[in-house]
């Protein structure tokens, strides 16, 4: 979820001339499973480093640039895995929130990071920074671990039951959320509450009035920066979107509105002959965070049920001066296996009819394009295509 469609986009790109600055993560894994190899992306999930475990020790160090979109705190994204190749580890959806195995890190000189694979559980020491994120660590583990019980426990009643384990795995995550959202408080001048508050903004089971009330939590200093006021701006995307979410025009059971749109390829796609047995799609933006942490887990679901009938149309709502970075974009994310069309400016005017008010949004379809289902986040999304494609 993020802006308004009709916005000025005010993102500002990487500073070149930043002089970047070092880091050292000197890490630990115990516990019975194995792993080879740690890997540390950055915001924007591009690898700064790969390194070998050798007897349950690792050491990821070099440099980063602390100047990044939007002005988000620099960040790293650590991952376990098996995996010899980076490729690999982003498409299988290992960098996923909802995933074991990967910590956020808040980029500083000397860190200490020490992974337990028995109880699947994060150890995160650092500066100022890095102990409080360690406090939010602590709670994205709780909330894996306990999802994990209760499908397991589902499982020994019922296990065709996956809508009882999306409403339970909601129910948690507004658990882990109101947590989060007391740590905010408690922590409003720490730039890892800042990048933690997008979980805040984005779940559906949290009002708008909690959304704006913990991001007026935040110190001054940090709502004044340039990504406080980004998020700001999602903050009010929620708002509106609450509105308008009571009445919305476009719902399950009615058919998706015909459009036509040029596609990377610069041709003419028209929707009538586009739509497979179910087609998801997606309206998203270059420079939507969210939208694009979510390609990985559109790209592992366009591959396990492209064979059964499913495709992914990607719908780009960037300005009409943006389409160069989409093209970049939609080959640096490997977003090639979809169909991505372009809607700048939303020239065809489907965006305003859908009365889109934020992105991520998208819509699940069937081959008349009559409206299965919206908003489909990670595992929820091939959730629902093992009900429709057993």
């Amino acid at each position: 979820m993020i802006r308004l469609l009709i916005i000025i986009a005010c993102a500002v790109g990487l500073n070149v001339n930043a002089q970047e600055k070092p880091f050292r993560i000197d890490g630990e894994v115990k516990g019975a499973d194995v792993f080879k190899y740690v890997y540390a992306f950055d915001n924007e999930y591009k690898l700064i480093q790969r390194s070998e475990i050798k007897e349950g020790r690792f050491l990821l160090n070099g440099t980063y640039n602390p100047v990044h979109k939007f002005g988000e705190p620099a960040f790293s994204i650590v991952v376990l895995s098996n995996e010899d190749n980076s490729d690999a580890v982003v498409s299988d959806g290992s960098l996923s929130n909802r995933k074991h195995h990967n910590c956020r890190v808040m980029l500083e000189e000397k860190i200490s990071l020490q992974y337990n694979t028995d109880t699947r559980s994060f150890l995160l020491d650092g500066g100022a920074p890095n102990k409080v994120q360690n406090k939010f660590v602590k709670v994205n583990t709780s909330y894996r671990n306990r999802r994990d019980s209760a499908y397991a426990s589902l499982d020994k009643i019922n296990t065709n039951d996956e809508a009882a384990k999306v409403a339970e795995a909601k129910r948690l995550f507004k658990e882990a959320v109101d947590q989060m959202i007391k740590l905010i408080g408690e922590n409003s001048d720490s730039e890892a509450s800042l990048i933690n508050i997008m979980p805040v903004i984005i779940n559906q089971l949290t009002s708008a009035a909690e959304v704006e009330e913990t991001f007026n939590r935040l110190s001054d200093r940090l709502k004044s920066s340039e990504y406080g006021i980004n998020i700001k701006r999602d903050v009010d995307d929620r708002i509106r979107m609450e509105r308008t979410s009571g009445n919305p025009p476009y719902t399950v059971g009615m058919k998706f509105p015909d459009f036509e749109l040029m596609d990377n390829q610069d041709k003419m796609i028209k929707s009538i002959n586009s739509f497979s047995k179910y087609t998801l799609i997606d309206f998203w933006a270059t420079w939507c965070g969210p939208c694009r942490q979510e390609t990985p887990n559109l790209i592992v679901a366009n591959s396990k049920f492209k064979e059964k009938g499913f495709k992914v149309i990607t719908i780009s709502i960037d300005e009409n001066s943006a389409q160069k970075k989409w093209l970049e974009v939609i080959e640096s994310d490997k977003m090639s296996t979809f169909i991505n069309l372009f809607n700048g400016n939303d020239r065809s005017g489907l965006a305003k009819e859908l009365k889109i008010v934020a992105i991520p949004t998208n819509f699940l379809v069937d081959s008349t394009g009559r409206i299965i289902a919206m908003n489909l986040r990670g595992s929820e999304l091939q959730n629902k295509l093992k009900e429709l494609m057993p």
